[in-house]
């Protein structure tokens, strides 16, 4: 279907697709080169932000295999709407229960990957917003998303320190919030329910990891560097892809801005991976200040492809290797 929409698309708007095609042979070769290997840097650092989560907690796996997993979940959280990392992240964790690791530990440990990424992204977030705003470039569509992420944020967090306080609080809290869950899915004819053994049996687990963490803090530094490196690396893509059409590859501010709105929209956004206002946004971005609208247009064309469409392709490709297995043991 999205093959067919493209073909139409490109009848329909022969004069401009011809115009792009015209600008697109203006584009130096080298820089696309260098950023397909930053986008492959990308993901063996995702790989190796997951192996290093694992460790703080006495867990060893090696990057090599998170490399096919993660690239697994990342397919899975790319075809859903909002919120699919959660099938890619029960992916994640029935790969943990193959290896026969601690699940109170692989749980705890994906939680510290997550909180880390998202508390380094909404830091970023909070420096864009501010730098746009100056610049005049914040539009609604921006701010918006991001207000709905800080009030999910301070939600999580409130939830997570009043409940982790006290074990007890934090096994009550877990019981119910797994009854109202199974309660969800009876509601939904779904079968799976959570057995509410596993919570009393990892629970502590998992509230022992949490302290451990706060008690030494800067043993999480190298994920904060991680997370740091994921964004920075995504920023390096748009910079060279920005190079490769003679923009100015330098604006770094507008390009972290330009990668961070964009992010946020594919988090929020209920169109896989935020088809059609991510590149919108990210259009009107870059042809503020960085380069002209038609080659902006092909740099967010191009950036999307190596983002989203090589992940997806290797993604799948991982699924089918490792991930049906997987996904009948997330069932079983």
């Amino acid at each position: 279907m999205v093959i067919l929409l493209f073909v139409v698309l490109l009848i329909v708007r022969w004069d401009d697709a011809a115009r792009i095609a015209k600008t697109i042979l203006q584009a130096n070769l080298w820089y696309l080169f260098l950023a397909l290997i930053v986008q492959l840097m990308i993901m063996i650092n995702q790989a190796m932000f997951y192996r290093d989560s694992y460790r703080v907690f006495g867990l060893r796996v090696e990057w090599v295999r998170f490399f096919w997993v993660v690239g697994a979940a990342n397919f899975l959280s790319m075809v859903s709407p909002s919120g699919g990392f959660v099938p890619g992240l029960a992916l994640v964790l029935a790969d943990g229960k193959k290896m026969n690791l601690s699940r109170g530990k692989i749980v705890i440990a994906n939680v510290a990957y997550w909180v880390v990424n998202y508390s380094t992204f909404i830091l970023f977030l909070v420096i864009s917003l501010f730098f746009l705003l100056i610049g005049g470039g914040l539009t609604d569509y921006m701010l918006y998303p991001a207000l709905f992420l800080f009030f999910l944020a301070a939600i999580f967090v409130t939830i997570m320190f009043l409940a982790l306080d006290n074990y007890d609080r934090f096994k009550q809290v877990s019981i119910k919030m797994a009854q109202k869950f199974n309660g969800l899915n009876v509601w939904l004819g779904k079968k799976y329910r959570i057995d509410q053994r596993h919570i009393k049996k990892y629970s502590y687990e998992i509230y022992e990891g949490y302290h451990y963490v706060l008690n030494n803090i800067w043993s999480i530094k190298i994920l904060i560097y991680r997370a740091i490196a994921m964004i920075l690396l995504n920023v390096t893509i748009l910079s060279l892809l920005v190079k490769s059409f003679g923009g100015d590859w330098l604006s770094i501010g507008f390009l972290v801005s330009c990668y961070v709105i964009a992010a946020l929209l594919m988090v929020i956004s209920i169109t896989p991976s935020g088809a059609g206002v991510v590149e919108l946004a990210m259009v009107s971005i870059l042809s503020a200040q960085v380069i002209d609208f038609d080659k902006a247009v092909l740099v967010v064309v191009l950036y999307r492809l190596y983002q989203f469409w090589i992940p997806l392709l290797f993604g799948f490709i991982s699924f089918r290797r490792i991930g049906g297995g997987l996904i009948i043991k997330i069932h079983s």
